[in-house]
C-alpha cells in the first residue's frame, strides 16, 4: 500500500512525507502490528506517480493489522483522510486509516479491500476486531483512492472518492487517540 497526503485533523494539519528521508520511517511515527505474522515494513520511497511529489509511504512486509501512527496530536473529534494505492496482495489486499489509536489492541479503522471490493469500518477493542459497517464498492488495484473519516463523539462518517459512503455509530473508544494508516497480510 502506498499512502500520501494524510490530513490528521479537521484543522488541516497534514503529513505528506515529501520531506522525509527515503528508506526510513517518517520522524515521530510509530510502527507496529497485532498478530503473529512477520512485522510490517513501512518506509518512505520516491514515486513518480505520487499525488504530492516526490514521496509516498509504502508498506511491503507481511503482517496482521499493521499500523503506522502519529500519536501527536491526540484527536477525539476530527477527521482523518488518506490517498492510497493498493499495488499487491493475494491474501488480503487492503489499506486504510486509523483514528482514536490508544495502542495496538484498541483503535478504530476503516479499510478498503480490492479483492472483496468493499469498505469496512472496524473497531479493535482488547485485541478483538468487530465490523461495525460494510459497504460493497469497487476498489481497483493500482489506482489512487481517497478515503476519509469524520468522527464526533459516537458518530462516524466515511467518504470514498470524495462522496459520503456511509455513517455509523459506536461508543466503545470514547477518548482521543493517535491517527495513521493501516494494512494487513501481504498488501
Amino acid at each position: 500500500a502506498l499512502v500520501t497526503a494524510l490530513p490528521l485533523a479537521a484543522d488541516e494539519m497534514k503529513a505528506n512525507f515529501d520531506d522525509a528521508k527515503p528508506g526510513e520511517l517518517p520522524a515521530g511515527w510509530e510502527s507496529g502490528s497485532f498478530g503473529d505474522k512477520a512485522a510490517p515494513h513501512w518506509q518512505v520511497i520516491a514515486d513518480q506517480d505520487a499525488p504530492s511529489k516526490p514521496n509516498v509511504l509504502r508498506q511491503d512486509g507481511k503482517t496482521v493489522y499493521g499500523y503506522l501512527v502519529d500519536r501527536s496530536p491526540t484527536i477525539k473529534n476530527g477527521a482523518v483522510s488518506a490517498k492510497f494505492k493498493i499495488q499487491s496482495g493475494k491474501e488480503d489486499p487492503e489499506a486504510g486509516i486509523i483514528m482514536r489509536f490508544v495502542d495496538g489492541k484498541n483503535y478504530y479503522y476503516v479499510r478498503a479491500n480490492s479483492l472483496e471490493d468493499n469498505i469496512v469500518f472496524y473497531r479493535m477493542s482488547g485485541g478483538e476486531k468487530k465490523a461495525i459497517k460494510t459497504v460493497d464498492i469497487a476498489v481497483p488495484e493500482n489506482q489512487w483512492h481517497d478515503l476519509r473519516v469524520e468522527f464526533r463523539d459516537l458518530d462516524f462518517k466515511v467518504w470514498f472518492k470524495g462522496k459520503e459512503l456511509f455513517s455509523a455509530k459506536d461508543s466503545t473508544i470514547k477518548d482521543g487517540g493517535g491517527s495513521g494508516v493501516w494494512t494487513t497480510a501481504d498488501t
